[in-house]
């Protein structure tokens, strides 16, 4: 499961026995001259098992509330002799059934994950996400979601107001009665839902898109009739730098309100990529420059930053590597880039209503400048349901829009040569780049500085993916709908073993064009299939393109470390065990 390996309950008989251990020698060194020391040591200890004995624990010692409802329900699930996931809001209690077949995941830990993420409302409410995003039920039949367990809140942990207590009815009855979920299965205090549709643990996807834009697409998807996200394996371009160099020979590109140029930037090797914000602080008072940063996973706080403070909404990637924020007019200087004589500079910053004007300074020379400020931009609804009498909240927001702007060329300092005849990209400028922003807010994600034989090779490339008919806006086309929402009227059939938790053994028949296969555990590109390594496919799951009937081994890599390692450890503890008994034996004689 996602958990699986997280589980820190396999340490605890380690724990336990250990102190044992620790409290018998303690005792037998106190007692060696008289035994009140041990006797007061052995009060002292029932004295702090006391809530244990009286059955006042709440944790792993404790009697758990509604004991038997879980066992009614376990009777039922373990007789589904097939996988599945359950998902507990807000966290797993310690009788929740769970095996190695039908794992679980908790609300509480992928609430800040995408594509989870982006369907919180606010901050206010931690699992809104569940009611508000429309493409919650794709997601959860992906993952192989089949029942949501909602516990009724353990009141020897947290005291219940009423407001509490209304607000836990209320949000049970509008998970119930969401499109999809199938039914309630049982009623508080163990309240469990049972969704409508799941995937099995490894499944294929018929077509396969590689996404230059936000996962806002979502929210359009949702809108194409019969659509099926599970038959769509979507990879977003722009959530880390250069994924889209291994595209697929059957992949598509869809560019989701982006140009040609943000899927030229999107080609350029991770390495060549600056994100301002790895040297700023969190707050403005942290940098010398006022300038202050926020990261990845800062999606939730950022998103309601942006809505609350300046009434714009973004759902931008950020390429793994943050946002650079100026609120007003800032300087910041960027030292020792490296980068070359004549090079472009192209940077990714976010426009906006709120916007005004980034420059580019090199020494006293401007490089250039880019217009942050939208005059028109387009409008966002976000709703926040109500519930009887309570209407829904409709805000309207500006939408903003991260893209990629070419700024200017480069100016070098041939003194910085060897003296020797170069290529002008290989002298390094000497001069730092500084940055001025003016507006009330403008956000830098990234620069980059390319030579003119890089750029044209890139451009070489979007100009192949066009030749073959692979690059489609999202436009809302008929023939893009049809290709996103058709399913094949053959369906390959696939089958797997799961061997254990780090290999599975799977084979594919019947298949009749290439497709994605999705194996729905957390993506870990160190997860292979027969040595292809995996890729992040609808932000969250592993993905491996497959192309022809046959057995597949789908492995994690560093296991193959773990059974050498646990020879060596062999080894070792009995050498050791040996050595102590050769002392002891030695000493005998």
């Amino acid at each position: 499961g996602f958990n699986l390996f997280r589980d820190p309950s396999k340490f605890y008989i380690l724990i336990a026995f250990s102190y044992s251990i620790l409290a018998g020698l303690s005792s037998k060194l106190i007692s060696k001259k008289s035994y009140l020391p041990s006797l007061i040591f052995i009060i002292y200890l029932l004295m702090l098992m006391g809530p244990v004995l009286k059955g006042k624990m709440t944790g792993t010692f404790s009697n758990t509330p509604n004991e038997k409802h879980y066992w009614t329900i376990a009777d039922i699930f373990k007789d589904q002799n097939y996988f599945f996931r359950s998902f507990w809001i807000p966290v797993k209690t310690p009788l929740g059934y769970v095996s190695s077949q039908n794992p679980s995941t908790d609300a509480i830990w992928i609430a800040k994950k995408r594509p989870f993420g982006i369907g919180t409302v606010g901050t206010y409410e931690q699992f809104n996400y569940l009611r508000e995003a429309p493409f919650m039920g794709e997601l959860f039949a992906m993952a192989g979601i089949k029942y949501l367990y909602y516990p009724y809140p353990d009141t020897r942990r947290e005291t219940l107001k009423q407001d509490n207590i209304d607000y836990y009815y209320n949000f049970l009855d509008q998970l119930t009665n969401l499109p999809w979920i199938e039914k309630r299965i049982s009623d508080p205090p163990i309240a469990v839902l049972q969704t409508k549709k799941t995937q099995d643990h490894i499944f294929l996807s018929d077509n396969s898109f590689y996404v230059v834009g936000s996962d806002r697409i979502y929210w359009d998807l949702m809108e194409i009739p019969d659509f099926d996200l599970s038959n769509n394996a979507l990879v977003f371009a722009e959530e880390k730098a250069g994924m889209i160099n291994d595209i697929d020979p059957n992949s598509k590109v869809i560019l989701y309100e982006k140009s040609d140029t943000d899927l030229l930037m999107s080609m350029v090797n991770e390495n060549e990529f600056y994100f301002p914000a790895k040297d700023l602080g969190r707050e403005p008072s942290d940098n010398v420059s006022g300038l202050w940063k926020r990261e990845t996973s800062d999606l939730i706080w950022w998103r309601d930053f942006l809505q609350s403070k300046y009434e714009i909404d973004n759902l931008d990637f950020d390429y793994n590597g943050g946002w650079a924020i100026a609120e007003g007019d800032q300087k910041y200087e960027l030292r020792d880039m490296g980068y070359g004589m004549g090079d472009s500079l192209f940077v990714r910053v976010m426009e906006s209503g709120r916007g005004g004007r980034v420059e580019f300074w090199q020494g006293e020379e401007k490089i250039g400048e880019v217009d942050t400020l939208m005059e028109e931009p387009e409008k966002v609804d976000v709703k926040l349901t109500g519930y009887k009498d309570i209407p829904d909240q409709i805000t309207t927001f500006d939408k903003a829009e991260f893209g990629w702007k070419r700024i200017g060329k480069l100016e070098g300092d041939p003194s910085a040569s060897t003296g020797t005849l170069q290529h002008p990209s290989s002298l390094r400028m000497t001069d730092s780049i500084t940055i001025k922003t003016y507006g009330e807010i403008n956000v830098i994600n990234a620069i980059v500085a390319i030579s003119d034989e890089e750029l044209e090779e890139l451009q070489g490339k979007v100009e192949k993916l066009e030749n073959e008919g692979r690059i489609t806006n999202f436009d809302g086309s008929l023939k893009l709908a049809y290709e996103l929402s058709h399913t094949p009227n053959s369906i390959p059939h696939i089958a797997y073993t799961r061997v254990n938790p780090t290999k599975y053994e799977i084979e594919i028949t019947g298949l009749q064009k290439p497709a994605y296969l999705i194996f729905s555990e957390t993506f870990d590109e160190l997860w292979e299939l027969n040595g292809q390594p995996s890729k992040r496919v609808y932000s969250l799951l592993n993905g491996f393109y497959v192309d022809k009937d046959g057995k597949y081994t789908l492995f994690f890599t560093p296991q193959k470390y773990v059974w050498p390692g646990l020879v060596v450890s062999a080894v070792s503890l009995a050498f050791i065990i040996g050595l102590l008994s050769y002392r002891k034996l030695r000493k005998k004689i």
